[in-house]
């Protein structure tokens, strides 16, 4: 009989992989959003990427929160992966 946590760690490898291969449409971001996902990569401040996309911060994380969502992520480092494993970034 295996323990619960071998279970948890199973689902946790099974949720892994169904979201290394869950395909993301060219459209499900926004122009917008593609621009802010670009500034994430480079390692921007949400109030530089506001100046430079001449919007606010608030903004900013609005765009932000939902490529992070549409990526199935929480945080930048996991934006930044999850977009080239899914060649968002132009560099595959």
């Amino acid at each position: 009989m295996s323990s619960g946590c071998e279970s948890a760690e199973n689902a946790r490898g099974r949720n892994r992989d169904a979201r290394k291969s869950t395909y993301l449409p060219e459209d499900a971001l926004t122009p917008s959003e593609y621009v802010v996902l670009y500034y994430l990569v480079e390692r921007l401040a949400y109030a530089e990427i506001a100046e430079r996309m001449f919007i606010s911060v608030n903004t900013v994380k609005t765009h932000v929160a939902s490529v992070y969502a549409k990526l199935g992520v929480n945080e930048r480092r996991g934006a930044i992966e999850r977009a080239h494993e899914l060649g968002l970034l132009g560099d595959e």
